[in-house]
């Protein structure tokens, strides 16, 4: 069944309150919390100390009332007794400055005393409670966010650098070091990249430029690897003592760590989902696809809020229907616990203000607390329902946590672009076209999908190139973008002319990219309009390829802007500059019709999914909607049938299935 509930801090409170929490659970229908985040201080108050009683006590009187448990393990928070202890134990700033001990995730991934100290208060927690009946999910650490630029993570990403190379010659070449007088003569002289030696900060359009590419994204894949070793390792000790999946809450969609690789060691994938109200709805939506696309299953939401967020420089309240739209959508697009931050709103730190399923009044006799009530009951009469189903796009979104590193850590034709920013307008085209759409890497299967749209993919392997085209010679439809092609998997330029590797299943050859001022525009005609292109412009050669769309201004006027490209049974389309939206939803329309895939023009505020045989359909606007009816349909939250047309009220939800007998 779909989790319903939150993290839930008894330690911060008067034993006393425990009663009132307990009940106030029962009535919201929360089946599932989490405990431990943060706790480390109060799981060993002394080092190989472990006082655990208390926590059995939070954890017996939960399952009394069939309340189960996300037992989290706390060591994103070392105590002070062990950061004082061991002050190189904090991680070192991007800056070159030591962190003193205090907030949190401020620790050092690869210090031996931190990953010691982290084993054993894991140990100490997996042997107590690993066959404990209320355990069904361990949760590793929280939100990893940081880097560090250590001695000891500098000796380890040295050693990091020599397995993955072999030989420093080796290094050399691919880091392309002739250039600035940069040549290693060993490995032992490599030191981290950061603003003390080869990191320019905020130097282009406020991003950091590194001078070694190479170097830079050798780093970054270091960092992602080395918190996978922290995972790995408490995933081995809880897994000697326990068959509970494992997971981690993943802190959104950030630039920082690869996460399908922080992914490799879990069970089961979870984030946590902050929208603010000025959020699109498809970013929202792309970041679950992700989540779902990592594993190839349900994912869970390990963290919301039921109204204010905190770390945003404005805090509106969340407004009526709010939270339970943004709560079905997880679940619309596979998610399968709808899980809060925090059960009850905090006395004093920084989050004090942050909402939480019960506020510091302590009543829920509240428009949230109503609210609340409501979903938890329409989680609880779903039941299990949703649990195996699954979307099963046959559309796909190349979206690579390299291309961004090598993206957005060189100076490019313009620098105000953002990786990120650039592939979203992609799925926004396929979601507002109702398309349903897996997020994937270059390493996935391509073989379950239609259409592959692998825009702005800077940085692109030889290996995929060829995969790509073998996709679009079987009969599939690929399509992408401006600066795509440019760099192989050292983040060295693919010599012979632009796009690269994918250059013959394209078709052409982009001779020059011109970057554009803000203030410089150009246009495209299309099928008789005229459209907006900005930032980029390639400037294209068609080498097999058709002109599907010329530039309009500027010195290449009627030159082709879009492309088309027949090759075997399929098309491969190529967009050469940022395009307005209405253009390009319309091309995207061209290659999902070549690619037999039918649209939903949706009204704005319409989300449509499909999870397995069921389609879930949510009304974000401020009024109501009426919706064709696939057949003889019938409601899973309300048991209604709907046999021609579908109302959804203003903010309302429904998640339908097709009757096997249907009316004609």
């Amino acid at each position: 069944m779909i989790l319903y509930g939150a993290d839930y801090y008894p330690e911060q409170w008067n034993e006393d309150l425990m009663d009132e929490d307990l009940d106030l659970m029962e009535t919201m229908s929360v089946n599932m919390v989490t405990l431990g985040v943060f706790s480390w201080d109060k799981m060993e108050p002394k080092a190989g100390i472990y006082d655990l009683d208390w926590l059995e006590e939070v954890i017996h009187r939960l399952w009394e009332r069939n309340i189960s448990v996300c037992l989290a393990t706390p060591t994103s928070a070392p105590p002070f007794w062990m950061t004082n202890d061991c002050p190189d134990m904090m991680r070192v700033t991007v800056e070159g400055i030591r962190m003193k001990p205090g907030a949190r995730a401020n620790f050092c991934p690869n210090h031996p005393a931190y990953r010691s100290a982290s084993a054993g208060v894991v140990e100490a927690l997996a042997r107590r409670f690993g066959y404990h009946p209320a355990l069904k999910l361990w949760h590793i650490n929280n939100e990893y966010e940081f880097y560090c630029y250590c001695p000891e993570c500098a000796k380890a990403f040295r050693v990091f650098l020599s397995e993955k190379y072999g030989t420093i010659e080796n290094l050399n070449r691919c880091w392309c070091t002739d250039f600035w007088s940069h040549t290693y003569p060993n490995f032992d002289l490599i030191d981290p990249p950061s603003y003390l030696n080869e990191i320019k900060a905020h130097m282009l359009c406020d991003r950091d430029i590194a001078c070694f590419q190479a170097m830079d994204i050798d780093y970054r894949r270091f960092m992602s690897q080395s918190i996978v070793h922290l995972i790995s390792e408490e995933a081995r000790i809880l897994r000697k003592y326990s068959d509970a999946p494992i997971t981690n809450n993943f802190a959104g969609l950030h630039k920082t760590f690869d996460l399908r690789v922080l992914g490799e060691p879990l069970d089961v994938i979870g984030w946590d989902n902050y929208p603010t109200i000025k959020t699109p709805l498809w970013e929202t939506a792309f970041t679950h696809d992700l989540m779902r696309t990592i594993k190839s299953k349900p994912f869970l939401t390990m963290e919301q809020t039921p109204n204010h967020i905190l770390w945003r420089d404005y805090l509106p309240c969340k407004r009526p229907g709010e939270v339970s739209r943004l709560a079905w959508q997880g679940v619309a697009h596979g998610s399968n616990a709808n899980l809060f931050f925090q059960w009850r709103q905090s006395r004093g730190g920084v989050e004090m203000l942050h909402g939480a399923m019960v506020p510091h009044s302590g009543r829920i006799d509240t428009r949230m607390g109503k609210e609340l009530t409501r979903l938890g009951s329409d989680f609880k009469r779903l039941g299990g329902t949703l649990d195996a189903a699954m979307p099963k796009p046959k559309a796909a979104l190349v979206f690579t946590w390299e291309s961004w590193w090598a993206l957005e850590s060189s100076s490019i034709y313009n620098n105000a672009i953002r990786y990120e920013q650039a592939v979203l307008a992609y799925y926004r085209a396929l979601w507002e076209l109702g398309i349903d759409v897996d997020v994937i890497d270059t390493k996935d299967d391509l073989s379950p999908y239609n259409l592959v749209a692998a825009p702005f993919l800077y940085l692109c392997s030889g290996v995929f190139a060829q995969v790509l085209t073998e996709f679009v010679r079987a009969g599939g439809v690929a399509i992408s973008s401006c600066l795509s092609g440019i760099v192989d998997e050292n983040v060295s330029a693919v010599l012979g002319g632009y796009p690269g590797y994918l250059r013959p299943l394209f078709g052409l050859w982009v001779e020059e990219t011109d970057g554009l001022y803000p203030d410089m525009k150009n246009h495209v005609a299309y099928e008789g309009h005229v459209y907006k292109a900005e930032k980029v412009c390639d400037l294209i050669r068609l080498e097999g390829a058709q002109a599907l769309a010329e530039y309009t201004t500027d010195f290449y006027r009627n030159t082709p802007c879009v492309t088309e490209h027949a090759l075997g049974k399929g098309r491969a389309l190529y967009v050469g500059s940022m395009v307005e939206h209405a253009l390009l939803k319309t091309l995207l329309e061209r290659a999902l019709a070549y690619a037999g895939l039918p649209i939903s023009n949706l009204p704005d505020g319409l989300e449509k999914t499909r999870r397995g045989k069921f389609t879930c359909l949510i009304n974000h606007s401020d009024r109501p909607m009426t919706v064709l009816a696939q057949g003889c349909m019938h409601s899973l939250l309300t048991g209604r049938r709907f046999l021609k047309e579908i109302l959804l009220e203003s903010g309302e939800t429904e998640i339908l299935a097709i009757e096997k007998t249907r009316e004609t």
